[in-house]
């Protein structure tokens, strides 16, 4: 089915991509430092490697500068992302507080982050404060920390996978998907139009943004 907002999808979207679809939500980029170096990575050299903090692409000196872009924007939610924010896990969970406080619970907060620094400890942390949805990015090449994703299952918010749709890693992807989702998008950040498809038979939610992605969709469907 096409959408108003140039894609198409089946089934039903989650929750933090409903609101971004709107540019309804804080896009809170935590820090630029980061335990991986990916090669697709899209961030600039301004912010690469460096602990900045902006919100919506303003750079921001501290909490009260986060809180009044929120307010002007008239945000609904936010995104974290990075670099990393699990690196500075205590300011990332400081600012979910805070925006929970100031704007109540149903202000909806996604995060994104690497398994790397994930356990445990840290995904309850993130639960407490308040976090509803949480978006790892695993390394499709070494898929030694994939079974921490299992970890989220144990939490009451909705999880997933977003990795990069890359060509020729179609038998990653059939390896990767053994684990059960939420959701699963694949994506290509040089490429901004997305196919959104959910796989029948299962409660898993796909976003294909790149050719290579359809292919695997071909292969997924047959491996289903």
């Amino acid at each position: 089915m096409k959408t108003k907002y140039y894609s198409y999808n089946i089934g039903e979207l989650p929750e933090g991509c409903k609101l971004c679809v709107q540019g309804r939500k804080l896009v809170l980029f935590v820090t630029g430092l980061c335990s991986r170096n990916c090669f697709y990575c899209p961030i600039s050299d301004e912010k690469k490697n460096r602990d900045v903090v902006y919100a919506n692409e303003w750079p921001i000196k501290n909490s009260d500068d986060m809180i009044k872009e929120a307010e002007l924007t008239e945000a609904k939610g936010a995104g974290f992302t990075g670099g990393d924010p699990l690196v500075k896990l205590d300011r990332t969970l400081s600012y979910v507080k805070l925006l929970k406080k100031r704007f109540g619970k149903k202000f909806h907060i996604h995060l994104y982050t690497s398994l790397d620094l994930v356990d445990e400890k840290t995904l309850k942390k993130l639960y407490d404060a308040g976090l509803d949805e949480i978006r790892f990015h695993p390394d499709i090449y070494n898929k030694r920390l994939w079974p921490k994703i299992m970890l989220a299952r144990k939490f009451s918010w909705d999880f997933g996978v977003e990795i990069p749709a890359i060509p020729n890693t179609e038998k990653h992807l059939l390896i990767s998907l053994r684990v059960r989702l939420i959701f699963l998008t694949l994506m290509n950040w040089s490429f901004l139009m997305h196919l959104l498809i959910s796989l029948q038979g299962s409660d898993l939610f796909v976003r294909i943004s790149f050719p290579m992605g359809l292919r695997a969709l071909t292969s997924l469907r047959k491996s289903c």
